[in-house]
């Protein structure tokens, strides 16, 4: 099973390239107290992978949300990655955790579900 801390990060990402306002609101809201995610790494989230302050286990679990966007599927060397932190099913469930937040994120840009005016907004750039 994935740490909050993982399922957090894979949410808020997955919301960034979905460009959607409201699941990115839900999570960013409420990571720093069921995640632990200090504000600084949420604004990290918005760059993503690349991102110089990111340990190996979070730019791992970031590229494999950011693959799964791009190509459908993760690459072997970042399957190699993830393999130093999570066994076969923490990996499988990455997929599956981005592949959830990823549908809630149509089902909301598609109904127009606004973000609470209480959130933190999208990242811009995004």
């Amino acid at each position: 099973m994935l740490a909050p801390r993982d399922n957090a990060l894979l949410a808020l990402r997955t919301a960034v390239r979905m460009h959607s306002s409201f699941e990115w609101g839900v999570h960013a809201d409420s990571a720093p107290t069921r995640a632990g995610l200090r504000s600084d790494e949420l604004d990290a989230v918005g760059v993503g992978p690349s991102d110089s302050s990111w340990s190996p286990r979070d730019r791992a679990l970031l590229q494999a949300a950011d693959e799964l966007h791009d190509e459908g599927s993760i690459r072997d060397l970042t399957w190699l990655s993830l393999d130093h932190d999570h066994d076969d099913a923490a990996k499988l469930e990455i997929v599956f955790v981005v592949g959830h937040y990823t549908m809630l994120s149509m089902v909301a840009n598609s109904s127009g579900v606004p973000p609470e005016a209480h959130w933190r907004t999208l990242p811009h750039g995004s």
